[in-house]
């Protein structure tokens, strides 16, 4: 498993709204009864948890550009780092092309997918027991999971995560919620992620 501050960027989900309603997002948007707009206030604690963080920040989603405070967002980015280091996933829409000057002030790397081809993403809602009956090959491939040893960890309202499917399984879910969003989580070692890791992996 890798370390979390081995990562090359951590989002932070300021909503999982979306117009799109993909059959297999990691961030379960189909499954979502009432999303979630992140308050200011909680940007701004995520922001400044990365403090010392030089690596990239994404602002994510669900479609991020449908936040209600979308400009507020982005004036926030701003404040805490330089926009070589931020990104912004989207999937473009009525609402980014509404944002765009706001985009290109705070963003070096927008990651632009309107979902017209096909994804590589695979069913999230799968028991791993019930296709993996060995624990043995399951646990070795937990180990060696690729979103968590390609993708990023993730900041959302109810905390932080090692990774994005987990932070979605818990708002799903009703889990118990993610690191507090202190200065430095991201530091935490491996032993650190495991009650998160038995939560959400299987």
């Amino acid at each position: 498993m890798r370390e979390l501050a081995d990562s090359w960027s951590i989002l932070i989900e300021i909503t999982n709204a979306c117009r799109l309603k993909c059959a297999h997002c990691t961030c379960g948007v189909p499954h979502v009864r009432a999303p979630h707009v992140m308050d200011l206030a909680t940007v701004e604690r995520a922001l400044q948890s990365l403090e010392a963080w030089t690596r990239g920040v994404g602002c994510f989603g669900g479609e991020p550009t449908l936040h209600p405070q979308f400009g507020e967002v982005c004036a926030l980015f701003r404040k805490y780092f330089p926009r070589e280091q931020c990104a912004v996933w989207t999937c473009g829409g009525p609402a980014y092309e509404r944002h765009r000057d706001d985009i290109e002030r705070t963003f070096a790397m927008v990651s632009y997918n309107d979902h017209a081809e096909g994804g590589f993403h695979q069913p999230l809602m799968i028991a791993a027991d019930e296709v993996v009956p060995d624990p043995v090959q399951r646990a070795a491939l937990i180990e060696r999971c690729w979103l968590q040893h390609h993708w990023s960890p993730m900041i959302t309202p109810r905390g932080a995560f090692f990774c994005e499917v987990a932070a979605t399984f818990d708002g799903l879910f009703g889990g118990p919620g993610g690191f507090p969003l202190e200065k430095g989580w991201w530091r935490r070692g491996v032993s650190d992620v495991q009650a998160q890791r038995a939560r959400a992996c299987g």
